[in-house]
Protein backbone atom coordinates (compact mmCIF):
# COMPACT_ATOMS: atom_id res chain seq x y z
CA UNK A 1 0.00 0.00 0.00
CA UNK A 2 2.82 2.40 0.83
CA UNK A 3 4.18 1.88 -2.69
CA UNK A 4 1.08 3.53 -4.18
CA UNK A 5 1.59 6.75 -2.24
CA UNK A 6 5.28 6.78 -3.14
CA UNK A 7 4.55 6.29 -6.84
CA UNK A 8 1.92 9.03 -6.76
CA UNK A 9 4.36 11.29 -4.96
CA UNK A 10 7.11 10.58 -7.51
CA UNK A 11 4.70 11.42 -10.34
CA UNK A 12 3.92 14.76 -8.69
CA UNK A 13 7.64 15.46 -8.21
CA UNK A 14 8.27 14.67 -11.88
CA UNK A 15 5.48 17.01 -12.97
CA UNK A 16 6.77 19.68 -10.58
CA UNK A 17 10.28 19.50 -12.02
CA UNK A 18 8.89 19.62 -15.56
CA UNK A 19 6.76 22.67 -14.76
CA UNK A 20 9.76 24.40 -13.15
CA UNK A 21 11.86 23.78 -16.27
CA UNK A 22 9.07 25.07 -18.48
CA UNK A 23 8.66 28.09 -16.19
CA UNK A 24 12.34 28.92 -16.59
CA UNK A 25 12.16 28.46 -20.35
CA UNK A 26 9.05 30.64 -20.54
CA UNK A 27 10.83 33.38 -18.61
CA UNK A 28 13.91 33.11 -20.79
CA UNK A 29 11.97 33.25 -24.04
CA UNK A 30 9.79 36.07 -22.71
CA UNK A 31 12.92 38.12 -22.08
CA UNK A 32 14.52 37.13 -25.40
CA UNK A 33 11.47 37.84 -27.56
CA UNK A 34 10.79 41.09 -25.72
CA UNK A 35 14.15 42.33 -26.96
CA UNK A 36 13.43 41.09 -30.50
CA UNK A 37 9.91 42.63 -30.36
CA UNK A 38 8.19 39.52 -31.66
CA UNK A 39 4.62 40.00 -30.40
CA UNK A 40 3.22 36.52 -31.08
CA UNK A 41 6.26 34.78 -29.62
CA UNK A 42 6.14 37.15 -26.68
CA UNK A 43 2.50 36.28 -26.01
CA UNK A 44 3.18 32.54 -26.27
CA UNK A 45 6.10 32.75 -23.86
CA UNK A 46 4.06 34.89 -21.43
CA UNK A 47 1.24 32.33 -21.43
CA UNK A 48 3.76 29.53 -20.95
CA UNK A 49 5.39 31.42 -18.09
CA UNK A 50 2.14 32.13 -16.24
CA UNK A 51 0.58 28.70 -16.81
CA UNK A 52 3.71 26.93 -15.61
CA UNK A 53 3.97 29.29 -12.65
CA UNK A 54 0.43 28.38 -11.64
CA UNK A 55 1.08 24.67 -12.24
CA UNK A 56 4.18 24.83 -10.05
CA UNK A 57 2.14 26.22 -7.15
CA UNK A 58 -0.54 23.55 -7.64
CA UNK A 59 2.04 20.75 -7.71
CA UNK A 60 3.77 22.07 -4.58
CA UNK A 61 0.45 22.09 -2.70
CA UNK A 62 -0.41 18.60 -3.96
CA UNK A 63 3.04 17.33 -2.98
CA UNK A 64 2.72 18.71 0.54
CA UNK A 65 -0.65 16.97 0.92
CA UNK A 66 0.80 13.70 -0.34
CA UNK A 67 3.68 13.94 2.14
CA UNK A 68 1.15 14.55 4.94
CA UNK A 69 -1.01 11.60 3.82
CA UNK A 70 2.07 9.37 3.64
CA UNK A 71 3.03 10.39 7.16
CA UNK A 72 -0.46 9.56 8.47
CA UNK A 73 -0.40 6.18 6.73
CA UNK A 74 3.03 5.40 8.15
CA UNK A 75 1.91 6.30 11.68
CA UNK A 76 -1.14 4.06 11.44
CA UNK A 77 0.31 1.04 9.65
CA UNK A 78 3.94 0.91 10.75
CA UNK A 79 4.01 2.72 14.10
CA UNK A 80 0.67 1.34 15.24
CA UNK A 81 -0.82 4.63 16.42
CA UNK A 82 -4.57 4.23 16.56
CA UNK A 83 -6.09 7.21 18.41
CA UNK A 84 -6.55 10.60 16.83
CA UNK A 85 -4.95 12.33 19.81
CA UNK A 86 -1.78 10.20 19.46
CA UNK A 87 -1.58 10.97 15.75
CA UNK A 88 -2.30 14.64 16.44
CA UNK A 89 0.59 14.86 18.91
CA UNK A 90 3.01 13.59 16.28
CA UNK A 91 1.88 15.53 13.21
CA UNK A 92 0.82 18.76 15.00
CA UNK A 93 -2.33 19.19 12.90
CA UNK A 94 -5.99 19.56 13.86
CA UNK A 95 -8.23 16.54 14.29
CA UNK A 96 -10.32 17.63 11.31
CA UNK A 97 -7.27 17.56 9.03
CA UNK A 98 -6.31 14.13 10.34
CA UNK A 99 -9.84 12.81 9.83
CA UNK A 100 -9.87 14.16 6.25
CA UNK A 101 -6.49 12.52 5.62
CA UNK A 102 -7.70 9.16 6.95
CA UNK A 103 -10.84 9.42 4.81
CA UNK A 104 -8.71 10.22 1.75
CA UNK A 105 -6.44 7.26 2.46
CA UNK A 106 -9.41 4.91 2.90
CA UNK A 107 -11.23 6.16 -0.21
CA UNK A 108 -8.14 5.74 -2.37
CA UNK A 109 -7.27 2.27 -1.10
CA UNK A 110 -4.17 3.17 0.90
CA UNK A 111 -5.72 2.09 4.22
CA UNK A 112 -7.75 -0.95 3.27
CA UNK A 113 -9.30 -2.74 6.21
CA UNK A 114 -9.25 0.25 8.56
CA UNK A 115 -12.26 2.03 10.04
CA UNK A 116 -12.40 5.31 11.94
CA UNK A 117 -14.74 4.89 14.89
CA UNK A 118 -15.05 7.25 17.85
CA UNK A 119 -11.62 8.83 17.49
CA UNK A 120 -9.90 5.46 17.08
CA UNK A 121 -8.61 3.89 13.88
CA UNK A 122 -9.52 0.21 13.95
CA UNK A 123 -8.05 -2.53 11.82
CA UNK A 124 -10.94 -4.84 10.97
CA UNK A 125 -8.76 -7.98 10.81
CA UNK A 126 -7.18 -7.23 14.20
CA UNK A 127 -10.61 -6.67 15.75
CA UNK A 128 -11.94 -9.98 14.35
CA UNK A 129 -8.94 -11.87 15.74
CA UNK A 130 -9.25 -10.11 19.10
CA UNK A 131 -12.93 -11.10 19.33
CA UNK A 132 -12.10 -14.67 18.34
CA UNK A 133 -9.41 -14.92 21.05
CA UNK A 134 -11.77 -13.40 23.61
CA UNK A 135 -14.52 -15.90 22.74
CA UNK A 136 -12.06 -18.83 22.94
CA UNK A 137 -11.12 -17.94 26.52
Amino acid sequence: MDKNIKSERSLIVTLLVFSLIMLALGGFFFYRWQIEESVIDLMISAVLFFVCGYATIVFIKKLSKQVFYGKIEKLIERKGLRTLTDIQEVVKKSKDEIIKAIQYLRENGYLDGYVLSGGVVLNIQEEIERKRRYEEQ
